[in-house]
């Protein structure tokens, strides 16, 4: 096997000392972008008018004009639109703009998302319940059978009397970051699924998934989509109702893999909600599988499910999973607004039988469309359905229904087109936005499946960008996808298994409560949880793009990787070895080195270390990112200008909303639930170092008097304090407004993402927050006990008029030296005789040399260190 080379093309905005942003302030798709989409990157901050494209050799190949400002008041940012969505060539190259430098390399090219599209419906096989999962399908993803669910239990709530023998309810595919099994969820997926299937065929294929039931002639969507069909079927009673969920009482340990749990398990509830959402996609099933040959039986047994759950369900219409039993805490998924779910299940029955019985239900509000289909709100799916699917209904209906999904889709383009992150509405940002923003698009594709209109598929592709890194946060919220990538997400089996990467391809749940509220920690359940009703519009939107502007191939494995390295402080990364390739597999070792006095305050996402010195195998394109600097405040918006940073978690049976009012934060809770951390308020991200000393401090009152819970403490596994030991303190609120304050010594290894939880269950009073604040005390001891220090960093560029000069600061002259080489190893330029003329200081002098376009590397000793740079342009 020949090895591949990894371009090494690392930017340290650092190195000109008039750009001191970083590679961050240009938000791309990380994967790339189609010749033929539209490629609008905003850059964060600039006060340049133009950009220029440069190749792999530093050669211009597009001028552009940068937009006007756009502020974007929920993120605090302002950009401007680099748009080069007129430049079709292939490849690879750099944005550039006087005043930001360089961005991390942007790719063009035709299959910029088959790949990802592929990962993210292979996910669903990774979620598989009661089977192995075998090496020759899931690699190093290998894992044990867990939850054979032979004999499940039936709790109470199910309807069924005590006594009642265990059933068997095997298969299926877990919910998300959690075991459980839920019929409610499985509908919006499967519908998701099931209509990216209709309007795009066979797009993945047999075998392209590489599943236990590839090579059967079947699109391996379909047989994926059977396994969960499988175990839906065994959920549906004697007379027709379909039971809630399949779960144990309590949702297992973080710490407990899938073979580890065995907790019995129940079927709990029986709720028109989910008998009808399984009326919907079974009756889907029964006309996609009919079509294939050999599972005729398999769809004519879909539609009688179907026809018998329609038939409990308008016997049953407000049977109600209002809320979790007593004594059970998995997920409640209840919704007691179900005139949609009929409106969902009556189209997809008509459409499959042409039974005109069903009509009347179809007509509740099928006209509109004013918000993503989500699983509480199955409905939305019914009018794609109608336009996009043959049917027999009044053609002069139908017609009305596209023009409403038109009317809808245009309304999307006009909020993108004048947003700075171009995105389609300013009020997903909930829990689960990611695939809130990923269903939005999903109309917009079926728009264009109805008008053959480019518009609505190239908008529905800068949602994609969205998703990929184009975004608030400057993150791919797809495991294993982009440079920057969510790296630790909410989901046990990732939690639990001895490597070190998650699958690839699962959907990250995404900022919650403002653009900015997100954590790519495992313990932030509210932003970084993974669920198969988030995959699912994932899957079909990346699938989606690539069969109309791409082609399916596989990026080849031996391709060029890039590395990008950005710093904020004062210090600066040695990388080694410091190529401009390396061979596939190559260790790089960086180290992060702090100016004296100033603390190395850890790498981000995906290394999460506080260790100076870190190595890693290089085997995809990867950001790095290293913070420097004196320990501050370490609370984002504490004082709570904004709704960023924080995060409201409702588990269990609590209910509420979080706000900004009077620089105030007001948990508005509607119920407590029964325990106290029903109800949070969370922090994720706060970099608490080894034996520092920090003070805890934040004001809060409440409606009336009552209790709440306060901790800093590790985010995810057991969530244990490091507030010396004691876990969860109790604080007593008056209507008042108080000042709480905590001191306590990080006595554990340093941790670059705990948390500040506020639990406040338990009681329905509302409470308010602010000045929240951790500060550490006295950081010298720290700084001199666990930092580095070196007092000295690299000589940087500038530019005065036409000429180019070059900071630096000699320790001692008579030995220092100063050479630049090109990408070949050739020097192009000594200063050595002019820096020894020089006396001990620091010293801005002319630089002689002529650069061509092109990367190079900077060795300069300053008499009594050798420093060396990263590969950087130095040509304006």
């Amino acid at each position: 096997m020949s090895k591949s080379k990894v371009k090494a093309a690392v930017f340290l905005a650092a190195m000109f000392c008039l750009a001191h942003a970083t590679p961050d302030d240009y938000r791309i798709n990380q994967l790339g972008y189609y010749p033929a989409a539209n490629k609008i990157v905003p850059v964060k901050g600039t006060a340049d008018s133009t950009f220029v494209l440069l190749d792999t050799d530093g050669n211009t190949v597009y001028n552009g004009v940068l937009s006007k400002y756009f502020y974007w008041s929920l993120s605090g940012d302002s950009v401007k639109h680099a748009d080069f969505s007129d430049f079709r060539q292939e490849g690879t190259f750099w944005i550039k703009t006087s005043d930001k430098g360089m961005s991390p390399p942007v790719k063009i090219s035709t299959n910029v998302l088959y790949d990802v599209s592929m990962a993210s419906l292979k996910t669903f096989y990774y979620q598989r319940a009661s089977m192995p999962l075998e090496e020759q399908y899931a690699g190093k993803f290998a894992r044990p059978a867990g939850h054979p669910d032979t004999s499940c239990l039936f709790h109470s709530s199910s309807g069924k009397e005590e006594g009642t023998p265990a059933a068997s309810s095997p298969g299926g595919w877990y919910d998300a970051g959690d075991y459980g099994k839920y019929i409610v969820n499985a509908g919006i997926t499967l519908g998701n699924l099931f209509q990216f299937y209709e309007n795009f065929g066979g797009y993945f294929g047999d075998s392209a998934l590489n599943i236990p039931e590839s090579g059967n002639n079947v699109d391996d969507l379909l047989d994926e989509a059977k396994y969960e069909l499988d175990w839906m079927l065994t959920m549906q009673d004697s007379d027709g109702g379909v039971f809630h969920k399949l779960t144990t009482l309590q949702h297992a340990s973080m710490t407990a893999a899938p073979e580890d749990d065995i907790a019995a398990r129940y079927f709990i509830g029986k709720s028109t909600a989910a008998t009808l959402d399984f009326a919907a996609v079974m009756a889907m099933a029964g006309r996609i599988y009919d079509d294939i040959e050999g599972f005729e039986g398999f769809a004519d047994t879909c539609i009688s499910r179907a026809e018998r759950a329609w038939q409990w369900a308008v016997a049953n219409p407000s049977e109600f999973f209002r809320n979790n039993p007593a004594g059970v805490g998995t997920g409640a998924y209840n919704d007691t607004i179900v005139n949609d779910e009929f409106m969902w299940a009556a189209t997809e029955l008509f459409i499959t039988t042409s039974d005109t019985s069903y009509i009347g239900n179809m007509r509740h509000n099928i006209y509109s469309y004013n918000w993503p289909a989500s699983w509480e709100s199955t409905g939305r799916l019914a009018p794609l359905s109608v336009a996009t699917v043959p049917n027999s209904l009044d053609s002069s209906i139908v017609a009305t229904v596209k023009q409403r999904i038109l009317n809808q889709a245009n309304s999307y383009i006009k909020t993108l087109t004048n947003h700075a992150y171009r995105i389609p509405n300013n009020n997903f940002f909930y829990w689960g936005s990611n695939a809130v923003f990923a269903n939005a698009a999903l109309f917009l594709v079926y728009a264009f499946k109805i008008s053959d209109d480019s518009t609505y598929i190239k908008a529905a592709a800068e949602i994609a960008d969205y998703l990929l890194g184009k975004n608030a946060v400057n993150y791919s919220f797809v495991t294993g996808y982009g440079f920057a990538c969510t790296q630790n997400p909410h989901h046990r089996p990732s939690l639990t298994d001895t490597i070190s990467d998650p699958v690839p391809g699962f959907l990250a749940g995404g900022p919650n409560g403002s653009p900015k509220s997100y954590s790519d920690a495992s313990g932030s359940y509210e932003t970084n949880e993974i669920a198969i009703n988030w995959n699912a519009p994932s899957s079909a939107l990346f699938a989606a793009i690539n069969a109309v502007f791409g082609e399916k191939r596989s990026t080849p494995a031996n391709g060029p990787i890039y590395l990008i390295t950005c710093f904020e402080g004062p210090g600066t990364i040695e990388i080694s070895p410091l190529k401009t390739t390396y061979e596939a597999g190559e260790r790089i070792t960086l180290i992060a080195r702090p100016e004296e006095k100033q603390l190395f305050m850890g790498w981000g996402s995906p290394i999460l270390s506080m260790k100076d010195t870190i190595s890693f195998i290089i085997n995809r394109d990867m950001k790095v990112s290293a913070k420097f600097g004196r320990a501050s405040e370490l609370v984002t918006n504490g004082s709570f200008s904004t709704f960023g940073g924080w995060n409201f978690g409702r588990m269990g049976t609590g209910a509420g909303t979080g706000s900004i009012a009077g620089g105030e934060y007001h948990a508005e809770i509607t119920s407590g639930g029964t325990s106290d951390f029903h109800i949070q308020i969370v922090q994720n991200g706060i970099l608490l170092l080894e034996d520092a000393t920090y003070v805890f401090t934040f004001s809060a009152r409440a409606d009336s008097n009552r209790t709440i819970l306060a901790d800093v403490a590790r985010s995810g596994g057991d969530y244990s304090t490091y507030m010396d030991g004691v876990y969860n303190r109790k604080v007593s609120l008056t209507t008042e407004m108080q000042t709480f304050s905590f001191t306590f010594k990080m006595k554990e290894a340093s941790d670059p993402s705990a948390r500040i939880t506020f639990n406040c269950g338990q009681s329905n009073h509302d409470v308010y927050f602010d000045n929240v604040s951790i500060k550490m005390l006295d950081p010298d001891p720290v700084i001199h006990k666990g930092a580095q220090r070196y007092g000295r960093t690299l000589p940087g560029f500038c530019s005065r008029g036409q000429s180019l000069l070059l900071q630096l600061s000699v320790v001692d002259p008579q030995k220092a030296w100063f050479k630049v080489f090109d990408a070949q190893g050739r020097m192009r330029s000594n200063m050595t005789p002019i820096i020894r003329t020089l006396s001990k200081g620091k010293h801005v002098v002319p630089v002689n040399s002529k650069f061509t376009p092109g990367l190079y590397l900077i060795r300069y000793f300053d008499g009594e260190k050798l420093m060396t740079s990263s590969w950087t342009n130095l040509v304006r």
